[in-house]
């Protein structure tokens, strides 16, 4: 609704309508290490064509991002796939490998650095158009191994036919 474009708002009493779109961000705790995830979807259950364009990019590049986040590559390189993405889809921006994720959603680290086994990070592409109330994220936190990315919060469904069908199992349980 109104406020998709707002981060961390406080005014939170009015009911979803058909069209909005929810943003859940929400950065977990084990074991004092902390993860950092986000997820949107439509609340009807459905994405209008430009939500479900935006929701689109912003997985590509999500993939494409955690993909290139491999030992010895860097978050220049990450944003480089990430605007060549948006690009593709027509968006403005871009994005690349986010921030780091430890014993905080947001901890410490030099951005600078070359990614490195051990280094753990949050990939959030966004894409928002705030005059159309817009505003896409999907957030993952990722561990950098010699083998390649793995992602930690694999677990949480983020493609778009798992999220329609669980927003329509949801709404359909309460009828």
């Amino acid at each position: 609704g109104p406020n998709v474009n707002v981060w961390h708002y406080a005014k939170n009493g009015r009911q979803y309508r058909d069209g909005d779109l929810i943003v859940m961000d929400y950065g977990g705790a084990l074991d004092y290490l902390a993860v950092d995830i986000t997820r949107t979807w439509p609340v009807a259950g459905a994405f209008t064509e430009v939500q479900l364009k935006a929701y689109r990019c912003a997985l590509e590049a999500q993939k494409a991002i955690i993909a290139a986040m491999r030992v010895g590559a860097t978050r220049s390189d990450t944003a480089r796939v990430g605007r060549e993405i948006y690009a593709k889809h027509g968006f403005p921006g871009g994005a690349g490998a986010g921030h780091y994720v430890g014993m905080s959603t947001h901890d410490v680290g030099t951005s600078g650095l070359p990614f490195a086994p051990g280094m753990v990070i949050a990939v959030e592409p966004i894409v928002e158009d705030p005059s159309q109330q817009l505003h896409v994220r999907i957030e993952d936190t990722v561990l950098i191994t010699e083998g390649g990315p793995e992602v930690l919060t694999s677990g949480v469904p983020k493609e778009v036919d798992e999220i329609l069908a669980l927003v329509r199992q949801a709404r359909a349980s309460k009828r």
